[in-house]
């Protein structure tokens, strides 16, 4: 998860600045249950605070997987996003946000993004870094849901606290824990 601590960093920081705003696109996707969600909202939020932190050089959306050894695509699969950090190897990740007030399509599509890293095989998984995250409002159950869905693996989660900041854990510590519904972040990364 090292590799991509800057791009999560922006992540967080995107998040919390709208969740911060009396005017939040988060917000108002929740209080009016928008399907559709606000993914390509948090890509481009994302993508404008790692470059303008000097962390990213380049950022492209729906791109191939390359073939172990970057001679081809692994067939007709694509990312969400592929960030070239400033320095270092291209990270290719996957973005899931709450689409409305049910959480269970989201926790679905989100294994089903682990799942696709996974099946990119061992030589792929031991060349490329690649993360999967979900960004939701979360309580106990979704989280049970994750964890149940993805074989008990443990994750990352970063959950929002009442100062606006994002403190940081593991999903197998939340299945534990008693949670209103709070904002989070659970990332599965193959490095």
């Amino acid at each position: 998860m090292a590799r991509a601590q800057d791009f999560i960093s922006s992540i967080n920081t995107a998040i919390a600045s709208d969740l911060a705003s009396p005017s939040s696109r988060i917000h108002a996707f929740f209080a009016n249950n928008i399907s559709g969600g606000w993914e390509a909202w948090l890509q481009v939020e994302a993508a404008r605070q790692i470059i303008a932190d000097g962390k990213a050089a380049d950022f492209q959306r729906e791109c191939s997987f390359p073939a172990p050894g970057g001679v081809g695509v692994m067939g007709g699969m694509k990312c969400d996003l592929v960030m070239q950090p400033a320095r270092g190897q291209q990270i290719f990740i996957e973005l899931k946000t709450q689409r409305n007030a049910a959480y269970a399509r989201h926790v679905r599509d989100f294994t089903d993004d682990v799942d696709k890293i996974r099946g990119l095989g061992p030589a792929w998984n031991a060349t490329y870094p690649a993360i999967a995250m979900v960004c939701m409002q979360a309580n106990q159950a979704a989280f049970q849901a994750i964890f149940t869905a993805l074989n008990r693996t443990d994750c990352d989660l970063w959950v929002r606290q009442a100062d606006n900041s994002f403190k940081a854990g593991k999903l197998s510590q939340a299945v534990t824990t008693g949670w209103a519904n709070q904002f989070a972040i659970v990332a599965y990364s193959n490095s």
